[in-house]
């Protein structure tokens, strides 16, 4: 369960950045990730593959919990 929360962590962190591009050059501009250091297109397929791992990971485990 430890992984899980940390690949749906990740995955807040990559969505965030991809849609607060804009206003964190402005606020924020030695810390912008997504545009400068990482295609925003890698943002977006990072969140869905995270995601989709996540979701995945916690099926297996509900599923490993059940058995037991």
């Amino acid at each position: 369960m430890f992984f899980e929360k940390i690949y749906f962590m990740h995955t807040s962190y990559a969505i965030n950045d991809y849609y607060d591009m804009k206003i964190d050059i402005i606020n924020r501009p030695g810390r912008v990730v997504v545009g400068k250091l990482i295609h925003r297109r890698f943002a977006i397929i990072l969140h869905a593959v995270l995601s989709i791992a996540g979701i995945g990971l916690g099926f297996l485990l509900s599923w490993w919990i059940v058995a037991i």
